[in-house]
């Protein structure tokens, strides 16, 4: 672990020049601060930033340092302690935001469910975008554990993880992923603030990935009748400016594919792209006579045909007989 101030946080953050960052600010003790390597085996990720409720370096556990507004609003009442937090605006160049995280807390196990519920946001343009993958529901002490959410958490209450010094933890989350719509190419605010609540007794922590956040593309990929119905859900596809990226035509019972609008292949642009694929309904019978006539024809052909050539055999004979009768006159 390595204290750093907010500027160096800033440039270990960011991936690439997607992304112009200005006015950036970090507020809270600076002990809780900092850079991390080799974190891999304890965290899921090798290099980041840490921020974290006590001392980064394994001292104090208590800052005595004051909460964070935004933060009481989330909980509902302002109850926060020893709040660290890093923010500042950027331009995209791209109309989605993107890095990842993880989540840990000294509150594992012992308070899941309580009101020493220890809260984090990354707050983009006022949004809290720290959710749970495919929800709206905040990533919180609460919210991902043993019971609730159990698929994006570990548990450590063994301890058999060994933490890094300002990780001690009876259980964190796996490494989550945050995609953040932004306005493109005009000024953005992100704020990444976490606070103990209730008391500054236990601490928690977050750690985003080394040259994890980057501004990407995006392509937003529709499935629709002719009528503009929608067959199914939109697929959003996103990715680094300048990728590759590909869709997939999907059938549907009672479809048929009419026409693509958009390309189908292509690269991901500072623009969102819009690829649209469009089918129309195959018609439906009237009724079933005619069906009907067929199947009943096919039923009676074994029947017919016997029937026709027994009369030809009787015609031929009746002809033979006739033949020979007139050849004997």
């Amino acid at each position: 672990m390595t204290q750093a101030n907010a500027d160096e946080l800033l440039k270990v953050l960011l991936a690439d020049d997607s992304l112009a960052a200005s006015n950036v600010k970090l507020t809270g003790s600076p002990l809780a601060a900092g850079t991390f390597a080799h974190g891999q085996t304890t965290l899921g990720i090798d290099n980041g930033l840490l921020f974290s409720t006590g001392d980064i370096t394994g001292g104090h556990s208590a800052l005595g340092t004051p909460g964070d507004s935004d933060l009481d609003t989330i909980l509902g009442a302002p109850e926060t302690h020893d709040a660290i937090s890093l923010e500042f605006d950027f331009v995209p160049k791209g109309s989605t935001l993107s890095f990842n995280y993880v989540f840990g807390s000294e509150e594992y196990p012992a308070f899941v469910g309580s009101e020493y519920n220890d809260t984090f946001a990354f707050l983009v343009n006022g949004a809290n975008v720290a959710l749970i993958p495919g929800s709206n529901n905040p990533v919180s002490i609460n919210t991902v554990n043993a019971n609730t959410n159990s698929g994006y958490f570990i548990d450590n209450s063994n301890s058999t993880i060994k933490p890094l010094p300002g990780t001690q933890f009876g259980g964190l989350t796996k490494v989550l992923p945050v995609t953040a719509p932004v306005n493109k190419g005009k000024t953005n605010h992100i704020k990444i603030v976490l606070a103990d609540a209730n008391d500054n007794i236990y601490n928690s922590f977050v750690a985003i990935q080394k040259n994890s956040m980057k501004s990407l593309g995006t392509v937003n990929v529709h499935y629709v009748d002719q009528a503009g119905k929608h067959l199914s859900d939109d697929v959003v596809l996103t990715g680094n400016i300048g990728d590759p990226y590909t869709t997939d035509k999907k059938s549907f019972n009672g479809y048929v594919f009419q026409q693509l609008q958009g390309n189908e292949h292509g690269t991901f642009a500072n623009q969102t792209q819009e690829v649209t694929y469009v089918y129309s309904a195959v018609p439906t019978p009237v009724g079933q006579s005619q069906t009907n006539q067929t199947n009943t024809l096919a039923d009676t052909g074994t029947v017919i045909l016997p029937a026709l050539s027994l009369m030809l055999l009787l015609l031929t004979a009746a002809c033979g007989m006739l033949v020979c009768k007139r050849y004997n006159s």
